[in-house]
């Protein structure tokens, strides 16, 4: 589950979502409105999509419900950073209702994980929104840390299958088994991964398989944060995966002054995707590090 970032949008507040109560949602723009699978342009090159939308969606059980008189319409959104690093939040996706009133995010299960993206990179998650019971949505919405809306879809168009989004910018990629410098001083090392694809010792997870990363994290003249939580693993389709709550031998806490820490993560991949990179966060949401993993 992402760390949420609440926005001011006029809305309650509430711990579901749901209607917008400050001003009506803003003029649209006088140029065409993509449609659902089409691309949108963001500011420093950046792009954006919304693959597809599914109403009446139903929450496993044990999640948080929206309120009474809510619905939920989950959409599938894709982002590409470009030259400038791009920060990515559930919370910035709205849906504006054939009512004219915006919707926010449910604070429930969604996979788009809160990051600052590095340029060049990409990433894929769903959203679902709180939509008020028989209320259509007419548009989706993302904004900005500003709360100013950058990009907005027509609700139509119903797609076939979509290559993955791509960005014009190269990301910047570290050498599995090279120190890669970090931030706050130190360095961080990926020594090991056994991909899905051709890992001996995985291991069944539900319908999908076991990826065991071997990571180092060393602090330079202070010290660092360092955990399994660091690390997450991104799909060839851009979806990001979180460590797995146990099997960890990383430990969690700071790293004292010239000093390292090293153990490993274990990741569930679905069956049937493809682990592709393996990336290195300060505190779970700034991107420091990415390793492109072997075809």
């Amino acid at each position: 589950m992402a760390t949420i970032l609440l926005l001011s949008c006029g809305g309650d507040g509430n711990a579901s979502g749901g209607a917008e109560t400050g001003p009506s949602a803003p003029a649209p723009s006088a140029v065409v409105v993509p449609v659902i699978g089409e691309i949108a342009p963001l500011p420093d090159g950046a792009v954006a999509r919304v693959n597809g939308l599914r109403a009446g969606v139903t929450l496993p059980p044990g999640q948080p419900a929206p309120e009474p008189g809510m619905r939920l319409v989950r959409i599938d959104v894709e982002l590409c950073a470009g030259e400038a690093r791009l920060f990515v939040d559930s919370a910035f996706w709205l849906g504006l209702g054939e009512d004219d009133t915006v919707y926010s995010a449910h604070l429930g299960v969604r996979d788009l994980v809160t990051l600052t993206m590095a340029p060049g990179t990409c990433q894929r998650g769903t959203v679902d929104l709180a939509v008020a019971e028989g209320v259509g949505l007419r548009q989706v919405l993302l904004m900005d840390s500003t709360h100013t809306t950058v990009a907005r879809w027509s609700a139509e168009g119903r797609p076939g299958p979509l290559q993955p989004l791509g960005s014009e910018v190269t990301p910047e990629l570290a050498v599995i088994g090279s120190p890669t410098e970090l931030t706050a001083g130190g360095s961080v090392t990926l020594h090991r991964v056994a991909p899905a694809a051709a890992s001996s010792d995985r291991n069944a997870i539900g319908d999908g398989v076991l990826v065991r990363i071997d990571g180092e994290v060393c602090a330079g003249q202070r010290e660092v944060h360092a955990g399994p939580r660091n690390w997450l693993v991104q799909l060839e389709d851009h979806r990001i995966v979180v460590p797995e709550r146990t099997g960890s031998t990383m430990p969690t806490g700071p790293v004292d002054p010239n000093t390292c820490e090293r153990g490993t993560a274990d990741f569930s991949v679905p069956a049937g995707a493809e682990a592709r990179a393996v990336i290195y966060t300060d505190g779970g949401i700034f991107e420091e590090a990415r390793w492109r993993l072997p075809d």
